[in-house]
């Protein structure tokens, strides 16, 4: 008897011991202003008011995800990617949220604002796609490689050119592929595809030939 007694003593003192000791616990926190589903991260957020800045990001990461989902055949994946991030970044710091709202949703100035993105924007990207384009196509020529010893200087002699060609003729180009074709999808590769194109690239290289082989400057 008395071993239950002293056993019901103790389990009382350790009950009011630990009863004590929540209370002083529970005095040191402020209570939550929240509902149980709050408090467990169930409940939906607010939706946060759609700020100019919020709206001009979304259409950006917007074109961005769209650019890189429509790539010009003949770019390799890094050179278009380039070219995305480019216009991107290009996009937000010389257009308006009207501008760049206007390429999406149809409103009286959406021709001009396409004309501006494509001749002052996407225009003033190519440089850097192109020239990768050229420098991989370049050297994966076995045939060019296998007959010139400094295939590789060549090559990114011939790329660097065309790269600075395009930043200087780069809006001029993108100007005229558009006025012969306003609809046409994809202008880059109007651009690339041409004779033009070609045989400029050809007379690049062959002076990239007469510098890097013969050691003609």
């Amino acid at each position: 008897m008395r071993y239950t007694g002293m056993m019901k003593f103790l389990l009382t003192l350790i009950l009011l011991t630990m009863s004590c000791a929540f209370s002083a616990a529970h005095a040191q926190f402020e209570p939550r202003d929240l509902t149980l589903e709050e408090q467990l991260g169930l409940s939906e957020e607010e939706e946060k008011p759609e700020t100019p800045e919020y709206k001009k990001a979304e259409f950006i990461k917007r074109y961005y995800i769209r650019c890189l989902s429509n790539p010009t055949p003949a770019l390799p994946s890094s050179a278009q990617e380039t070219l995305c991030s480019c216009a991107a970044l290009n996009m937000d710091a010389d257009m308006t949220l009207p501008e760049i709202e206007g390429l999406f949703t149809p409103v009286p100035k959406s021709a001009a604002y396409r004309r501006k993105f494509m001749t002052e924007i996407y225009a003033n990207c190519l440089k850097y796609p192109m020239r990768n384009f050229v420098l991989d196509d370049c050297l994966r020529n076995l045939a060019f490689r296998n007959e010139v010893k400094e295939y590789r200087q060549v090559c990114e002699c011939t790329a660097d050119t065309v790269g600075r060609y395009f930043n200087q003729m780069g809006t001029e180009l993108m100007t005229h592929a558009l006025d012969n074709d306003w609809d046409d999808p994809d202008p880059l590769m109007s651009i690339i595809s041409k004779n033009t194109f070609g045989t400029l690239t050809s007379g690049y290289l062959r002076r990239c030939v007469q510098i890097h082989v013969f050691g003609l400057k």
